[in-house]
């Protein structure tokens, strides 16, 4: 819970774009065609869109959930 405290960084953004083009860079690096997402994430607001794709990625190619920590905004 201590690094849960620390972290003040929001999900989202430049960084989390990164990590989706990595994955599937690193999928089609080890032969592996990354599905066409199967929900219309066209539609969905960032950081939504990105969050589902990698959701996504991780689910139908590497059999792990995605699951996302954070703390609750206090408000």
């Amino acid at each position: 819970m201590q690094a849960l405290a620390k972290e003040r960084r929001p999900i989202g953004g430049k960084r989390l774009r990164v990590e989706v083009a990595l994955l599937e860079r690193a999928l089609r690096a080890a032969n592996v065609r990354p599905t066409p997402s199967r929900r219309r994430l066209i539609d969905l607001p960032e950081p939504k869109k990105d969050l589902a794709r990698l959701a996504e990625l991780t689910s139908v190619h590497l059999g792990a959930q995605l699951f996302i920590v954070q703390k609750a905004n206090p408000g």
